[in-house]
């Protein structure tokens, strides 16, 4: 059983308990159901419902973004009327709103992947996260099943039914510290493309100056000096100025205004205000208070400098989610890594015994089918609870 579940025989990161590994393997075929059924309704390439999506989603942004960057037409991007132009002159005119929210260096994997069809570049996009989450799980020291087993986790189904980049980031954010002491130059590079989702890395540099990883950070400034400049090579300067004023302001007006599915992927404070219908004003200022809560509990568990990797991951990832109003249930593929890490002693995690501590952890794998499911039946997100308590716990755990 050892040598099945990990990398190495003699590792003991994680649990061969065989209700473990019957939990996780019953996960990943209810996902992998669930997954097969998406397909098999969307056999016309377009989802069922009166949203009339392409299959993939968001994906569709990735692709048409890189169309619109290959001929040098990069104007639709900064206009969200124009882009819904194009996309709907593509797909129909009665295609949902979608708008153009990465900065500029994600033109070049954008461009890579317009150069195929449609179908077979999502294609490749589900293939990469799936190869990303095997490399994860191999450098963390783990059998790649458990890479498997989170690329068919509830996080990572609703990251390949949205198309969207959960797998990747993820992977950054997980590499990032993995690779912190020992390749310094390939965690700076991580943490330099996580800036494809800036906000995700929001306490990354914090943690990095406490920590005094200075070759990690002077790395990671080379590396995004870099991805910067071999846009302004290619672009010039007008992209960067664009993203900075009309795409940031975008993301805003998405924030403050979109609704329906919104109240229901957005596991934030912020969100939750909007959900009791409290006003944008209103839910800022429930969301300051959620986040000045967060802060308050994060530095109370803030990793000492010699804590091991999975602590200060946890502690990044919580952190992060908490005091952020703007993020998916699709971002949470690295929440699955986490609790990969503690599968063996949960309850050094909750500090709790070992029975409830197993069984929470079990119903935290399927958070984000439980957040998506608390929101539409009781409008209540349950996220920002669920990262106060971990966050608690990590700082009790200190103590």
């Amino acid at each position: 059983m050892k040598g099945w579940l990990l990398k190495n025989p003699s590792d003991t990161t994680l649990s061969t308990r065989p209700t473990d590994v019957v939990f996780l393997v019953i996960s990943s075929a209810i996902c992998l159901a669930l997954l097969s059924w998406y397909y098999a309704v969307s056999l016309s390439g377009f989802e069922p419902g009166f949203s009339n999506s392409i299959v993939g989603r968001d994906f569709i942004n990735m692709y048409v973004g890189g169309e619109l960057i290959a001929d040098d037409n990069l104007a639709p991007l900064f206009s969200q009327a124009d882009y819904m132009l194009v996309i709907r002159e593509k797909y129909g005119e009665d295609y949902p709103i979608h708008n153009w929210s990465y900065p500029p260096t994600l033109f070049w994997p954008a461009m890579f992947f317009s150069q195929f069809s449609y179908y077979f570049a999502l294609f490749l996009w589900v293939l990469l996260g799936g190869g990303l989450m095997l490399l994860t799980a191999r450098e963390l020291g783990l059998n790649p099943i458990w890479g498997l087993a989170i690329f068919l986790s509830p996080a990572g189904l609703i990251n390949i039914i949205a198309g969207q980049n959960g797998f990747v980031t993820a992977a950054l954010m997980t590499l990032a510290f993995t690779y912190a002491a020992k390749r310094p130059a390939i965690a700076g590079l991580n943490w330099a493309v996580l800036t494809m989702k800036p906000h995700l890395g929001i306490v990354a540099l914090p943690l990095l100056i406490f920590n005094r990883q200075w070759k990690v950070i002077l790395y990671g400034g080379v590396s995004f000096l870099l991805l910067v400049g071999s846009t302004l090579l290619v672009w010039g300067v007008e992209p960067w100025a664009r993203f900075l004023s009309y795409t940031t302001r975008q993301q805003r007006v998405v924030l403050d205004n979109w609704d329906g599915l919104m109240y229901l992927i957005v596991p934030t404070g912020f969100m939750q205000g909007r959900n009791w219908d409290l006003g944008v004003p209103s839910s800022y200022i429930l969301h300051l208070v959620i986040a000045g809560l967060g802060v308050w509990l994060a530095l109370q568990a803030w990793p000492d400098r010699n804590a091991e990797m999975r602590r200060s991951l946890t502690w990044f990832v919580v952190t992060t989610f908490l005091i952020l109003p703007y993020s998916f249930l699709y971002d949470l593929v690295v929440l699955q890594f986490v609790l990969i890490l503690w599968v063996k002693d949960p309850q050094a995690l909750f500090i709790m015994k070992p029975s409830p501590s197993r069984i929470l952890w079990k119903l935290l794998w399927f958070l984000p089918f439980l957040s998506f499911f608390t929101a539409v039946g009781a409008s209540i997100q349950i996220g920002p609870l669920v990262f106060a308590f971990l966050l608690w716990r990590l700082g009790s755990g200190k103590r």
